[in-house]
């Protein structure tokens, strides 16, 4: 799938996203055999991996969102993935059962940029028509990392867990390299209700002046939920995705428990009902 005229800072997002799943996928098959096998953590602590993980995207993604609209992507992006190299490393480093919780909820902090991403793509997108191809490129790209992801993570399986996490921490390092090199600070794409258009002979007083305005303008994060609360179908989106979300955080828990248990899967046969999920994503994600 070729989309023509794509801005190198959005191909970066792209490539960098694709690569971020083969690593995070590579952990996945080993997070939950690790905790029970090494750290002996009980079923109820298994599960709440992933709540503790996805709890802390629910709190900070809105807040890291309404930073960036202040701040340029770029840079939160590139903080974000800083972040996670260093969460990755704490990761690996986890003794106990607790510590491991702790570092996959810091780990959700730290990937709650992801709302930042699809925003940096929205603004240097032209259309709405090459933003679709875009998104649409995105799923491929992403959903092939992630089935790369658990046969890098069958290859390594006697390095052990800790070894995976050090791992995808160089991975996060190897994205804020090219992150750095590709992304643009500022988006070609403003939005004005009536403010002035600052060129670039004006001078620097009426462009702090404009700034100045235009942040007094700016609606906080509680008015933008107000706005959407206000939406009826927006809220009716909002609760369908919820549902779904909540559907598969029930399974995704003890999901490794009941295939241990009943089908006596271990850390390979998980990775690869894994490569199967994303196979079958691959393959009709496009279609729909």
């Amino acid at each position: 799938m070729v989309v023509p005229h794509l801005k190198p800072g959005v191909a970066a997002v792209l490539l960098t996203q694709s690569i971020a799943a083969v690593g995070t996928m590579a952990i996945m098959p080993a997070l939950p055999f690790y905790a029970m096998q090494h750290l002996h953590a009980s079923a109820l602590e298994v599960s709440m991996l992933s709540s503790c993980y996805n709890f802390s995207q629910f709190i900070f993604a809105p807040i890291i969102g309404a930073l960036s609209d202040g701040l340029s992507r770029k840079w939160v992006m590139l903080g974000g993935l800083l972040c996670q190299a260093f969460c990755n490393c704490v990761q690996a480093e986890a003794e106990s059962p607790a510590s491991l919780l702790l570092a996959r909820a810091m780990i959700g902090v730290a990937v709650s940029t992801g709302p930042v991403e699809m925003a940096y793509i929205m603004d240097f997108t032209h259309d709405e028509h090459q933003l679709g191809q875009v998104l649409a490129l995105q799923r491929v790209v992403t959903n092939t990392g992630a089935l790369v992801g658990p046969l890098v993570a069958h290859c390594f399986e006697r390095a052990g867990f800790p070894a995976l996490c050090r791992g995808l921490a160089c991975i996060n390092l190897l994205c804020l390299f090219l992150g750095t090199c590709l992304w643009e600070s500022k988006s070609p794409r403003f939005e004005t209700s009536g403010e002035l258009v600052i060129t670039q002979n004006e001078d620097a007083s009426s462009s702090s002046a404009v700034t100045a305005r235009a942040a007094e303008s700016a609606p906080s994060l509680l008015d933008n939920y107000s706005k959407i609360l206000e939406n009826g179908m927006l809220c009716y989106l909002l609760i369908v995705s919820f549902s779904f979300t909540f559907s598969c955080g029930v399974s995704d828990g003890p999901e490794p428990l009941f295939f241990k248990e009943r089908f006596f899967f271990g850390q390979t046969q998980f990775g690869f009902f894994f490569m199967v999920s994303n196979a079958s994503t691959l393959v009709w994600s496009p279609l729909v």
